[in-house]
């Protein structure tokens, strides 16, 4: 990740100033010289990833706030979907926990990416880990919800890659038709066990589109096929 020294210079400058010390002293903290400080300030150089850590927590800053990354507002919104919307069910536990939040954001600022490549299913996986840490706190239920979701999100995601190829097929061998069309249908009953599995992850519309791509190719080829449901 590219750090913006001019943003980071700002920054060191602040909290150096808000603590009252002089180069020389704060840099003691660091073990750092005053003219290594200098430098930090003018934006000439910046401190390593570990230093700058070290900073931003004596400053009370978080390692994205020193950055200048407005990592923690986008990881939120994220955060709030995923508790209250898609897995409540799975995250109830740690519903309005700040501190489970906090270690999210310390979690994914460490990942060292920019706050624009942060994603749904990053946080996503960014709270599953998490979860996996903590797991000795969570009851035998819990845990095996966990685990089993992780095992059905991570079954689905082949599911869907696999899927995504075979209906994008634009011709298919006359004589293997049959055999497509019988593929495409076990595709189909493997979506019917993971929905019933966690029928709020995905719905009747891509039963709807493996459907119309049978009913398309049995028109197209001409052949008599009774779909298995």
């Amino acid at each position: 990740m590219e750090i913006n020294k001019e943003i980071v210079a700002t920054n060191i400058q602040q909290i150096r100033k808000s603590k009252g010390l002089t180069m020389e002293q704060f840099g003691r903290n660091f073990g750092a010289h005053k003219s290594l400080v200098s430098k930090w300030e003018k934006a000439m150089s910046s401190p390593s990833r570990n230093r700058l850590k070290e900073i931003a927590e004596f400053g009370g800053m978080s390692l994205p706030e020193i950055l200048g990354i407005n990592l923690v507002e986008k990881v939120r919104e994220y955060y709030l979907n995923i508790v209250y919307g898609e897995y409540d069910l799975f995250y109830g536990f740690i519903e309005n926990d700040e501190d489970f939040f906090k270690n999210l954001v310390n979690y994914i600022s460490n990942l060292n990416i920019t706050a624009d490549n942060i994603t749904h299913e990053l946080v996503r996986e960014a709270i599953f880990s998490l979860i996996s840490q903590e797991q000795s706190n969570l009851n035998k239920i819990e845990t095996y919800k966990i685990n089993e979701f992780s095992e059905i999100l991570s079954e689905q995601k082949k599911l869907l890659n696999e899927l995504a190829i075979k209906l994008n097929i634009k011709e298919y061998d006359p004589e293997m038709i049959v055999p497509a069309l019988t593929d495409l249908d076990e595709l189909k009953i493997k979506i019917h066990s993971i929905t019933e599995r966690i029928d709020s992850y995905l719905t009747g519309d891509i039963e709807k589109i493996i459907n119309e791509r049978i009913q398309e190719l049995k028109e197209k080829y001409n052949v008599d096929y009774d779909s298995f449901i």
